[in-house]
């Protein structure tokens, strides 16, 4: 995890469906991330229960349309759920209109126009610099989204300007439209499953045996050294394959730096 947090106590299995305060006490941390926690998975759950693993609204019929014209590859503005995660693609700003509904200025206004305004370029994504259109040949598009943590370092303004410290951390679902390549006279229904496969980057929580060395070492059974304390900050330095990727990882505010991972983003779902 990127946030400064104490500890992670959010459990689905006991179906919790709030967090109430009591008069008097400390207020935690845990308690406020295991209220967001709760929430956000009601929010996903229910919106992957109503409208599917992919589904885009009536009210924005142009999202993530795909057309390519003119030697251009354009996605549409709008709102597409994948796996119950929001992915919204706000379009170009300069063809954006007032949405009365929102009350913002928007690429997919209400009601929707009658034909697409605002599709962005496939190589001016937000999420995805540096993407260029590849070469000849049959490709599929499709839609990768999941979530991050966003702290001051990507993020300036959540730095208060009064106090010159960072307060609290966002979530942020990023989406990002991708190409892969398939034989020619492929269709979706002759496809079989030509995505990247999920990631093997794996981080184990599991209690890890503590032989106290020192007056600041902490104690087995001790009621702190349990799953729900553990953790992980880990920041990606470099990418690339196993030998060439390095990123630093730390549970007890100490850092290494490991040239053995490869970092990877794939799956709607994280």
């Amino acid at each position: 995890m990127s946030f400064d947090t104490s500890r992670f106590t959010f459990d689905p299995f006991k179906n919790y469906s709030g967090v109430v305060m009591e008069q008097g006490r400390v207020q935690l941390d845990s308690d406020w991330n295991d209220w967001l926690a709760e929430l956000t998975r009601r929010i996903q759950a229910g919106t992957l229960d109503i409208l599917g693993r992919a589904a885009y609204p009536p009210t924005t019929p142009s999202a993530f349309l795909i057309s390519f014209i003119g030697g251009k590859l354009t996605i549409g503005p709008g709102r597409m759920y994948v796996d119950g995660l929001l992915a919204e693609n706000h379009g170009d700003p300069a063809a954006g209109t007032w949405d009365p509904a929102l009350a913002e200025l928007s690429g997919s206004p209400q009601p929707p126009p009658a034909t697409e305004i605002g599709a962005i370029d496939f190589s001016s994504q937000p999420w995805l610099p540096g993407v260029t259109l590849p070469g000849q040949g049959t490709w599929f598009a499709y839609l990768d989204v999941w979530t991050r943590e966003v702290t001051y370092l990507e993020d300036s303004n959540l730095i208060d300007p009064a106090i010159g410290i960072d307060t609290t951390g966002r979530l942020q679902t990023i989406w990002q439209v991708k190409l892969v390549s398939v034989n020619a006279g492929v269709t979706c229904a002759t496809a079989g499953n030509p995505w990247p496969a999920d990631s093997t980057g794996v981080l184990t929580t599991a209690p890890i045996a503590n032989t106290p060395s020192g007056p600041c070492c902490l104690t087995d059974n001790t009621g702190y050294t349990g799953k729900e304390n553990q953790n992980y900050s880990v920041e990606i330095h470099t990418k690339g394959p196993n030998g060439t990727a390095t990123f630093k990882w730390s549970r007890f505010f100490h850092w290494w730096i490991v040239p053995t991972f490869t970092p990877a983003i794939c799956a709607a779902r994280w």
